[in-house]
């Protein structure tokens, strides 16, 4: 957990030394609330590494997360750009969350309705534009997509620009999201691929900002 850790103080809300939103438009709260994601997940592998995890204390945790979040969204609904680029991020956050706690299955109803709400947002955008700070949204969104969602997502990457050889993770955000509805697809069971595995797969890691 300690590499989250250390980057908190980048961006606490009262003292922070980086403004998201002057980067890529989104707020601090949010970064910080995926960096809690980030720490769940790592917190949940370790207690099954050791047989031991409680899936009382996950739920609780999960829910602490959950309702950061959901109160967020709710005062980001200003329709500023900063607010939709805000509210989109948050939006994915929880479908990151859904997917550490109950593992990378896009069927789920809360993925599913986590999903439908960032496409949403990502309509609301004023400037197809925007798309290009929206790396890690679209990914962990895309990634998630039922079947007839994958035209928005197809499109709007396409739209953005982001597929252009310079724009080396945009180029490999739509590649990455393509192999991940190919392991839907031939969905069986429940599966134990990682968030690791989807996106890095045989590439070089790819940061997704």
């Amino acid at each position: 957990m300690a590499p989250f850790m250390d980057y908190r103080y980048l961006m606490d809300n009262h003292a922070g030394l980086i403004q998201m939103d002057q980067i890529i438009g989104c707020k601090n709260w949010v970064m910080s609330t995926i960096l809690d994601v980030g720490i769940l997940d790592q917190w949940k592998r370790e207690e099954l590494s050791h047989f031991r995890l409680s899936m009382k204390e996950l739920t609780r945790r999960a829910t602490s997360i959950e309702m950061v979040l959901e109160s967020g969204i709710k005062e980001a609904r200003s329709g500023g750009v900063v607010d939709i680029v805000t509210s989109i991020y948050a939006t994915s956050a929880l479908t990151y969350l859904h997917s550490v706690v109950s593992g990378l299955n896009p069927y789920l109803s809360e993925v599913q309705d986590s999903v439908s709400r960032t496409i949403t947002l990502l309509k609301q955008l004023p400037d197809s534009r925007v798309v290009s700070s929206l790396v890690w949204p679209l990914c962990i969104t895309g990634c998630m997509a039922s079947p007839d969602h994958e035209a928005f997502f197809t499109g709007i990457i396409h739209a953005s620009g982001l597929t252009q050889p310079a724009l080396r993770n945009g180029w490999y955000v739509l590649e990455i999201m393509e192999n991940a509805w190919k392991i839907r697809d031939l969905m069986t069971q429940p599966s134990a691929i990682t968030w690791e595995d989807m996106i890095n797969g045989h590439n070089p890691p790819t940061l997704l900002i």
